[in-house]
């Protein structure tokens, strides 16, 4: 990637509501212990990769652990997370570095993922870009050099995000894996990550 430093950026939503849709199922600080579990193995496989690792939200408890794990902690701007993240590109950027946006509930996150995936954005006019499993989201976007790209996360982002690539002129990469694959928004989600790490 022309050996620009990659600086990995990691949205986490206020802990109080981490998890909900698991509430059936868990109390909150169960949903709330799971989701910071999977923050602090999320920071340790993008530090494998990245020059820095930024943590954005508002959660003093989140905070504390992104700072125990060796990332900084950015206070979340915008009024929603992708106009939060769009702006933490654009400061990735005048830093002459390469975003990479990473979400933080991947439980089967290795660093050989985030590594395979920094290697198929090089230099100008690329992306890479990562699905998510069945749920049609986006778990990796890796930018290279400032573009238009508009982050696009929710419903089918996969989608949008290659679409977006496409009509903004950049060559799009696709990585896929099962690190990158899983993440944790149902009870389906956990069950299928016990199947493979009980």
């Amino acid at each position: 990637m022309n050996q620009l430093p990659i600086i990995s950026i990691i949205p986490m939503k206020p802990i109080s509501d981490a998890k909900s849709r698991l509430s059936p199922y868990l109390g909150s600080p169960d949903r709330q212990k799971l989701a910071l579990n999977m923050l602090r193995l999320v920071i340790k496989a993008a530090s494998a990769a990245s020059k820095e690792v930024w943590v954005l939200g508002s959660d003093p408890i989140t905070k504390e652990i992104a700072l125990s794990e060796g990332a900084r902690w950015k206070n979340e701007r915008g009024n929603e997370v992708n106009q939060s993240l769009r702006l933490s590109f654009e400061e990735v950027w005048a830093l002459q570095a390469a975003a990479l946006f990473l979400p933080g509930d991947l439980p089967m996150l290795h660093r050989k993922d985030v590594m395979q995936l920094t290697r198929l954005a090089r230099g100008i006019g690329t992306v890479a870009l990562a699905p998510a499993g069945s749920s049609g989201g986006t778990n990796g976007i890796l930018l290279p050099t400032e573009s238009n790209f508009y982050p696009r996360l929710g419903p089918d982002s996969f989608k949008k995000h290659l679409l977006q690539s496409i009509q903004t002129g950049l060559k799009p990469a696709v990585y896929i894996s099962p690190g990158l694959s899983l993440d944790i928004d149902t009870w389906t989600d956990v069950e299928a990550c016990e199947a493979v790490k009980p």
